[in-house]
This record gives C-alpha cells, structure tokens and sequence, in this order.
C-alpha cells in the first residue's frame, strides 16, 4: 500500500512539473521581452534618425535651389543694366553707347530724321499726332528734314503697313510693313520711334531715339526731351503758333 501511494505522489509530480514548463514555454521570458523593446526602440531611434538625415538634406537642397535662383537673377539684373542712365526733367534717359550729352550733340548734326508714332489704321489720336507735329516743327526749325513714318495698327494692336510723306508735306503714301521695317532697321538711317509705355523714357543708341511715354503725358515727355536736344525748342514752336495762328 505504501508503494502505491508513493507512486502516486511521483505521478503527480510529474505531471505538476510538466505543466509548468508548458507555462514556460507560452511565456516569454523576461530577459528576452526587454531585448526586443531595445531592438524596437533602436529602431525606432534609427528611423527617426533617418528621417531627420533626409529632412535636413532637403533642406539644405532648398536653401541651395534658392541661392541659385537669387544669383542667376541678380547677374541678370546686373547684366540688362544699361551703361548709362540719367532723369532729366522728369525723363529717364538709358543706353549702352552714349551719355545723353553726348547723344544730343551726334544728333543735331543729322540731316534727315524719320519721325515714327503708332496710330490705329481707322482712327489717328490726335494728342499722339501733336507730338508728331512738335517732333516736325522742331526738327525743321533747327535745319533738319523730318520725314513722317507712321506705323498703323488693327484695334488688338497688330502692325498692318505705315504711312509716309517722304518729307513732303503734299504727300501721303502707304507702304508695306516690309517696306517700313526696311526703313527703321536700316542702320544709316536716323529714326524717333515714339512708343506708349508705363514711364517716361528715352533709349538712345546709334542713329536711333525711342522714346516711352504714357498716353496722356506723351507731348509733355516728347517736348521735354526736344528741349535737351535743342535749347532753342520752346522758341521754334512759338515762333510757328505766331505764323499760323497768330498767337
């Protein structure tokens, strides 16, 4: 009987001891729970570590795009620059070949001048014709052929042909636009080019004038420019309103 019940006990114990290490092997041990939590961690560290890497390298390729950007428009900014740029009454006067000074004393040696306005073909403004006028006068006053060459527009601004008197007041003959762009860009020829613009300007360069002007200033910035050329320009235009409207 002693036996028995001691065989009893054994097969308990066994049974006891084999349960626990079932428990054992579904529970993880502990030591080995806190390793993976490290390795989790370090990976975690090392991703954020990354990302930072790649924020801050982005970063730097930003910052380098728009350093970039910020020189390649400052050398174009410096590069367009005209050599020479003076206001004179209220006119800014640019160019690359001449100081305003040295421009106005060339062109009073001209003999022909071509004097250039932009008109619609159906309907010439008259304020940008007085400025032709003015241009006429003056030049003729100071010893100087002005020869009419009027580029003529559609109403969305398109160039259709020119108009010219040849110098001669008793002539008005249409020509192509070939014809007229034959005229202006022949580099013997003197042209006045008068161009509507936001500001008041002059560009001066080789036997060519293009003068910018807003719409309802253009006598004004026109005459201006006239009296820096020829001194004596306010006493021709006198001189012509006397003659012909007795004022």
């Amino acid at each position: 009987m002693k036996q028995k019940k001691s065989t009893n006990k054994n097969k308990q114990k066994t049974q006891n001891t084999m349960k626990e290490k079932k428990l054992n092997t579904q529970k993880k041990p502990e030591k080995q729970i806190i390793n993976e939590k490290t390795t989790q961690d370090k990976t975690n560290t090392e991703s954020k570590t990354k990302e930072t890497k790649f924020s801050q390298k982005n970063k730097l390729l930003l910052f380098g795009i728009i350093f970039a950007l910020i020189i390649v428009v400052l050398v174009f900014f410096f590069i367009n620059q005209p050599k020479y740029s003076f206001v004179l009454d209220g006119v800014k006067y640019v160019s690359n070949d001449y100081t305003p000074t040295e421009f106005f004393k060339e062109f009073k040696t001209k003999q022909t001048v071509y004097v250039s306005p932009v008109m619609l073909d159906t309907k010439a403004d008259p304020i940008v014709v007085n400025a032709l006028n003015l241009w006429q006068i003056v030049l003729i006053g100071n010893n100087i052929g002005a020869v009419q060459l009027i580029r003529t527009t559609n109403e969305h601004g398109t160039l259709l042909h020119c108009y010219t008197n040849d110098g001669n007041v008793y002539v008005n003959k249409q020509i192509s636009l070939q014809e007229c762009n034959a005229i202006i860009n022949d580099a013997n020829n003197v042209v006045i080019l008068l161009e509507i613009g936001n500001e008041k300007k002059a560009v001066l360069s080789k036997n060519k004038l293009i003068v910018y002007s807003p719409i309802n200033a253009i006598n004004a910035t026109n005459f201006s420019i006239m009296k820096q050329i020829f001194p004596n320009a306010e006493e021709v235009v006198r001189i012509v309103n006397e003659s012909v409207y007795g004022l």
